[in-house]
């Protein structure tokens, strides 16, 4: 009996290629924006701002688990500068391994509802698919915000204090970057709404109510909390334009 088929291990070939050329350079990239994200700013232990989570779950939607081991490495080259932070090398490693899996489940969770009750070509061009997109992008990261923050209160290198406030900062983060950056990197690979028309009233007020809620919330961290985050107002303003249009904005 033969076990090993070269024929089908040729043909396998140019998909393993793929899949390693993937994951190289979304590991490369994925390192190199949360150094900027944790260089911009860090509030109550977070970062206020998660870069990486726009294009994990963009090409997670595309490609699945198969961009793992770009979210282990990136993740783990991406927060080597806490090295010195932690007490021990056991607790980087326990911090470090709960980044994964925080930064795994966020967007495995959120495609799994996606697929679960529309698919990613629909995503952006039915009522039930941009319903689907807002919620799952914004409630997925809640799960990685609980693990990493509890890991970090675990380790250290948050205070017990603190731990609601890095929860909220770690959610927000990655649920406006899904929300804002994701559509931008699937615009070229799925299909989108033909015109502003297209957005139905329920949609344009699910999208309001959210934007006026998280406003407020910022608003509430920025002014009366005195985190300097003012800046996410300005990403809330881009969704709005970018889901709504200028007449929206301005109003």
């Amino acid at each position: 009996m033969n076990l090993f088929n070269y024929k089908n291990f040729h043909e396998l070939k140019p998909e393993l290629l793929r899949i390693i050329i993937i994951n190289i350079c979304l590991g490369i990239a994925y390192a190199i924006s949360a150094a900027v994200s944790l260089s911009i700013t860090s509030l109550n232990g977070g970062s206020a701002i998660w870069l990486p989570s726009g294009m994990t779950l963009a090409v997670f939607l595309l490609r699945g688990s198969e961009i793992f081991p770009a979210i282990a490495i990136g993740s783990t080259i991406g927060l080597i500068s806490i090295f010195y932070s932690v007490e021990s090398f056991s607790h980087f490693l326990f911090f470090n391994v709960a980044c994964i899996t925080g930064n795994y489940l966020q967007p495995l969770l959120a495609t799994f509802v996606i697929n679960r009750y529309t698919n990613v070509k629909a995503l952006f061009t039915s009522l039930n698919g941009v319903v689907i997109f807002i919620i799952s992008g914004f409630l997925s990261p809640m799960v990685s915000a609980i693990i990493i923050a509890s890991a970090g209160v675990y380790t250290k290198l948050y205070s017990q204090e603190t731990y609601w406030n890095s929860f909220l900062t770690m959610w927000i983060a990655s649920g406006l970057t899904h929300l804002i950056f994701t559509p931008i990197f699937l615009i070229n690979k799925i299909p989108s709404i033909p015109g502003l028309a297209k957005i139905k009233p329920k949609i344009k007020s699910l999208i309001i109510l959210l934007v006026v809620s998280l406003t407020a919330l910022v608003f509430w961290l920025s002014f009366i909390e005195n985190n300097s985050i003012e800046y996410i107002l300005l990403l809330l303003l881009i969704l709005t334009v970018f889901t709504l249009g200028k007449k929206s904005a301005i109003i």
